[in-house]
Parts: structure tokens; C-alpha cells; sequence
């Protein structure tokens, strides 16, 4: 029906199957997936499904068990830890978006460009 607004849907809980390879995942582990995450961010919004379904289809050879359901729960960890901006409930994938911060985005860029990688503003 048009004119009908969306209703934004929640993630659905993480499986006990999901959960438990998700338990299973060492710091080295979960580093690669948060940087896979961050690497399909950019300094301007992104919606939270763009970036959760291009890691999930980089990593789904890597880790077999793990859905887009932890990747979001990785996501909120990077917006918790101040990695990541987010505009919205980032496990509304659809009505969320997300951006490096500025800082990130500057060591990104000078780490490409082979120059030192300096921390801040």
C-alpha cells in the first residue's frame, strides 16, 4: 500500500548455535572481523545493513556459523568504543547508519598514503 510507512523490524536474538562459535573466537579473531567492519565504512552515514551484509559476504568462507546478527552486536561494540558514529538503533539495520570518526578516517587515509600513523586530531 503506498504512503503506508515501514516498520522498522529488530534483529532477532543470537541463536545458542551462533553463540557458541561466536564464544569460540579469540581476540586475534575478533580483531580481522572488526577490521572487515570498519573497512566498509566511510566518513559519510552509511546504513547499518549496507556495511553488516558486504562483511557478512567477505567473512562467510572465514566464519560459516556467524549471521549478520553478531556483526551487528560487533558494530555497536565499535559505536560503544567510540570507532564508529551512529545515527539510530543500529540493530534496525535498515533505519540505522554509521561513519568513522574523523580521527579513524585521518589514520586511515595516512596508512594508505605509507606516512605514519598518528592517533587524534
Amino acid at each position: 500500500m503506498p504512503g503506508t510507512p515501514e516498520v522498522p523490524i529488530p534483529n532477532k536474538p543470537i541463536s545458542a548455535v551462533e553463540k557458541a562459535a561466536a564464544d569460540l573466537l579469540g581476540q586475534q579473531e575478533l580483531e580481522v572481523i572488526d577490521a572487515c567492519i570498519l573497512s566498509h565504512c566511510t566518513d559519510r552515514f552509511l546504513k547499518v545493513a549496507r556495511v553488516i551484509l558486504r562483511t557478512e559476504s567477505e567473512l562467510q568462507h572465514r566464519f560459516p556459523e556467524l549471521t549478520h546478527i553478531f556483526y551487528t552486536q560487533r558494530l555497536r561494540h565499535l559505536v560503544d568504543t567510540g570507532h564508529l558514529l551512529a545515527a539510530g538503533d543500529v540493530f534496525q539495520m535498515r533505519f540505522s547508519e554509521v561513519r568513522l570518526l574523523r580521527e579513524i578516517r585521518d589514520e586511515r587515509t595516512t596508512a594508505s598514503a605509507g606516512g605514519p600513523i598518528v592517533s587524534g586530531t
